[in-house]
């Protein structure tokens, strides 16, 4: 299999986010994040999902507010940085206090 350079891969990635609707600031991280992955030889969190990205654009899945979600995303199960903290995390919906 032919090797594809990790330039050409970031490259790509943000085009095709950019082409669906994704914002270039977006579609940068995200892009750079894939490279990272796919450096890291992470293929499962590369661009195995760029299709679905692209299609989660184009149907209006990630909307309003979801940027920061996807950022959350990314940089939790892509880059391996930690989780906010949850103090709520375990404890069942109806016991948080109001």
């Amino acid at each position: 299999m032919p090797e594809v350079l990790l330039d050409a891969i970031e490259d790509a990635t943000r085009r095709a986010l950019e082409r669906h609707g994704c914002r270039p600031d977006i579609a940068a991280h995200v892009a750079d994040a894939v490279r990272v992955a796919e450096g890291n030889g992470n293929r499962i969190c590369g661009l195995y999902y760029l299709e679905s990205y692209c299609r989660q654009l184009e149907t209006g899945r990630i909307a309003g507010g979801s940027d920061e979600t996807l950022l959350n995303t990314i940089a939790e199960r892509i880059l391996g940085l930690p989780q906010d903290h949850r103090p709520d995390k375990g404890v069942p919906f109806n016991q948080i206090p109001a």
